[in-house]
């Protein structure tokens, strides 16, 4: 794929030979995608050429390049397979299709957008079950994961997950679920769009066309006697409303929002609309996330030895990193002798990975609502009071787990600087 393809009508003495061409050169692009891990196919039209780019661990490739005629065929033959208008380039469209692969099926959801240049086109991989992880495989603490399996197996209250967009936040959800024995329990799902199929899982899926929104599928499900609601985002201030009701009213209601930390969540809901003595009794956990590549463990090598982490100014660090890392150590140690920390890696480059990185895990902020956290949030108290409330009963942030990831060897400090911004 890193050369262009090239396929002239001369050499072809049928269409059908044409078109046997085109099958199987968006079936090597797929399989491509697919065996290097890749989240997302991107089909960009440019004024002198066309790529294929792949997002791998969130960061785009580039695949190959297209001539325009080229790249015309292999969106209209992508169309086809999504059931799509292969004449309507005017209006977006969104589709899936299921593409087999060795003894599997990937579902693929296609989107395509007018662009200046003709059509783009991407195509998400959701590769169902062999990519759902377990709580204790996502990147939560211990103290973390146990928190979380405790809350979940509440019965009623709020819990969100937040995070910006692609930090991993439904795949936390799912993960969160299938901690649940799903045969005890009639669990709902509204998604846009549903991602992945799970056994035991009611998932509805969102039909803006017909106004069948988050808000009214909500509704639909306080009569579908349920015990938990997952609602794939909070976008509005009925629909927060409803799921405030529900979760008060003896449902355990799980859902995401666009927030970049756990306290800002608060602050949101209310900008909303929900009353502050409403948010209080429901709220029970916000959990905040973001995604940092692994390193790769065949080509890692280390940087810093664990005892000079505690004198990074000397090293030539950057002061910001220098003072998150102080302040972890001042919480917490890492200078026993059972300690999990070996100090800090860097990222080099193998066949195995792609530039020093092999798949990705999370970094988590859980914040708990307890009665002292319930009672600021009821006084209507700032979100930085309540940050500092929760830091001092112990709150592991961001940073503290970016840099736990960092000593553990698992990522970089290139990465953590990136991803969370000191």
């Amino acid at each position: 794929m890193e050369q262009p393809l090239h396929y002239p009508k001369e050499r072809f003495a049928s269409r059908a030979q044409m078109a046997h061409q085109l099958e199987q050169f968006v079936a090597e692009v797929f399989a491509y995608a697919i065996d290097k891990g890749a989240s997302d196919i991107h089909f960009e039209p440019y004024e002198n050429k066309c790529l294929i780019r792949l997002r791998i661990d969130g960061f785009l490739m580039q695949g190959a390049i297209l001539s325009k005629q080229e790249f015309d065929a292999v969106i209209g033959r992508i169309k086809i397979l999504a059931q799509l208008d292969i004449t309507e380039k005017r209006l977006p469209q969104d589709g899936r299709l299921s593409w087999p692969y060795q003894s599997d099926t990937i579902d693929v959801r296609v989107s395509t957008c007018p662009v200046l240049y003709g059509e783009k086109c991407v195509c998400r991989l959701l590769y169902q079950k062999q990519h759902l992880c377990a709580l204790d495989k996502i990147g939560l603490t211990l103290p973390q994961q146990k928190l979380m399996q405790e809350m979940v197996q509440k019965p009623q209250g709020l819990i969100i997950i937040c995070g910006p967009t692609g930090s991993g936040k439904t795949m936390t959800l799912y993960a969160l679920l299938l901690a649940l024995e799903t045969q005890k329990y009639n669990i709902l799902s509204i998604e846009d769009p549903v991602e992945m199929a799970i056994d035991g899982i009611n998932q509805v899926p969102v039909h803006k066309a017909i106004g069948f929104d988050f808000q009214q599928a909500l509704k639909a499900f306080l009569r579908q006697d349920p015990d938990i609601m997952m609602i794939g985002e909070l976008r509005d201030r009925h629909t927060a409303q409803v799921a405030i009701e529900a979760s008060l009213t003896g449902h355990l209601v799980l859902c995401t929002l666009h927030t970049n930390s756990a306290v800002q969540t608060i602050d949101r809901l209310s900008q909303m609309g929900v009353e502050s003595y409403h948010l209080a009794h429901a709220l029970k956990l916000v959990v905040a996330q973001r995604l940092v590549r692994r390193l790769c463990p065949a080509c890692k090598s280390k940087q810093l030895e664990i005892e000079y982490c505690k004198s990074w100014h000397k090293q030539g660090m950057p002061e910001a990193i220098n003072t998150v890392v102080q302040n972890f150590h001042s919480r917490y140690s890492f200078d026993t002798q059972d300690s999990p920390y070996s100090g800090v890696f860097q990222a080099k480059s193998c066949p195995q990975c792609h530039l020093g990185y092999r798949g990705q895990r999370g970094i988590f902020e859980c914040l708990k609502i307890d009665q002292s956290i319930a009672a600021a949030i009821e006084q209507g108290c700032l979100s930085s009071e309540i940050y500092q409330q929760a830091r001092a009963r112990g709150l592991f942030g961001l940073e503290d787990a970016a840099v736990d990831a960092l000593l553990r060897g698992e990522t970089s400090l290139a990465e953590i600087t990136r991803v969370i911004g000191c």
